[in-house]
């Protein structure tokens, strides 16, 4: 069910984490069964140069030695601000029309109700000008983040939630596919704050390299865990 061919856009792509989970499933692949010749199209929107250079070395000191035949991959960098694309005529912050298979937004979704109307607005545009017309988009966002983005409360309720979720998807001009929402605690509405602390102490991984950096730069009084409250979205292009 694997495409030979894929063109992805990550769109606030950090580091580029996003392609070393795609490289893992398919090196996870090849174990057990024989990968046709696939090629990767990848390209990286990111505002902090210093992101995608320490993406990159990862890649050339990790990824690249794990070479499986079979896997081509090209990688592309933008640097850009987000605002600001498609407000002038730089050609080289444009992308090519109507050229990738998946848009991927991660964690990039904003509660201000001003930096995401005028986000989403540029989400349109990509996905009109350079999403091909039976293409996808995979948004993750964090839960309490999309509530407050509409103003709303985390609910229980899976009918208020769903439509919700429909609402945000048809405001960046999507239909919706599918969507599921990931908890550490498997409920929706937050537990209060030292109810959380108890159950994240007994029963989530401790983050046990960050956590002495959270001490030491932060001034943080209690060790992390890592914890997970994010809706992971399909979407199509309408």
């Amino acid at each position: 069910m694997l495409r030979t061919k894929v063109n992805i856009l990550d769109i606030g792509a950090g580091s580029g984490a996003m392609i070393y989970g795609l490289f893992s499933l398919l090196k996870s692949a090849s174990t057990f069964t024989l990968l046709p010749e696939t090629h990767i199209s990848y390209c990286s929107l990111e505002q902090q140069n210093l992101l995608q250079h320490h993406g990159l070395e990862f890649w050339k000191q990790y990824v690249e030695q794990q070479n499986i035949s079979t896997i081509n991959t090209y990688y592309r960098f933008k640097t850009i601000d987000l605002f600001t694309y498609g407000s002038n005529n730089d050609e080289n912050r444009q992308l090519p029309n109507k050229f990738f298979d998946f848009v991927v937004i991660s964690h990039c979704i904003f509660a201000n109700e001003e930096q995401r109307i005028k986000s989403h607005k540029v989400y349109r545009k990509i996905f009109s000008d350079s999403l091909k017309e039976n293409g996808y988009v995979l948004i993750i966002v964090q839960g309490r983040r999309l509530f407050q983005a509409y103003s709303r409360n985390q609910t229980e309720n899976q009918a208020q939630e769903e439509k919700l979720v429909k609402d945000f998807i048809e405001e960046l001009g999507l239909k919706l596919e599918w969507y599921r929402y990931m908890t550490s605690t498997g409920k929706r509405i937050p537990l209060k704050g030292y109810e959380f602390a108890r159950f994240a102490s007994n029963n989530l991984p401790a983050q046990i390299h960050m956590s002495p950096l959270l001490r030491q730069y932060f001034e943080q009084k209690y060790d992390s865990n890592y914890v997970l409250d994010d809706y992971a979205i399909l979407a199509k292009k309408e």
